[in-house]
């Protein structure tokens, strides 16, 4: 009933080779992907960044010509602590870890002292809006530095939330 395909070692050779190549195209096509994903996320992390510059150059700007200070002193840039915690509270979040430190940041030649603040938050959807809303209304706002959200999988409706935050604060 059906004829036994005889084929040649060239056309073998040839199927191999074609075979080959689809691979070969298939991957290039998949890292060519994955690589503009990284590039799109490359970018929003230049973007972000650069708004928080743009930020400082506008609370800097704004400032002196408002008040004469570049910055917020450090006893009102520590005062947002206080302002975290009612926020937290406020929202009905659990606050899982919190660590500070001071530190100095380089932003186009000029060193600004900030205090760097490591958050680790727990609570609903709704509830982590709504503190991150809170923290623009902060008496100093803090740039936001990194954002991780991932979700707590032994609850419900339950995500966990690591943020780094900067203060800039004026030494003066």
């Amino acid at each position: 009933m059906f004829k036994r395909w005889q084929l040649s070692s060239i056309e073998i050779v040839l199927v191999i080779v074609l075979l080959a190549g689809a691979i070969v195209s298939f991957s290039v096509f998949r890292m060519n992907g994955e690589t503009e994903r990284e590039k799109t996320r490359l970018e929003a992390r230049v973007r972000a960044a650069d708004l928080n510059l743009k930020d400082l150059e506008q609370l800097t700007s704004s400032s002196q010509r408002s008040t004469g200070k570049t910055l917020p002193n450090e006893a009102a840039a520590l005062a947002v602590t206080n302002q975290f915690l009612q926020n937290a509270k406020s929202a009905n979040i659990a606050i899982t870890s919190w660590d500070f430190e001071y530190t100095t940041v380089a932003l186009e030649a000029r060193k600004y002292a900030a205090i760097k603040h490591s958050v680790n938050v727990q609570g609903t959807t709704e509830a982590l809006i709504s503190f991150i809303e809170a923290l623009s209304h902060t008496s100093v706002v803090p740039a936001v530095k990194k954002i991780v959200i991932t979700k707590v999988e032994e609850k419900e409706n339950v995500w966990q939330m690591k943020l780094e935050l900067l203060i800039y604060y004026s030494q003066g």
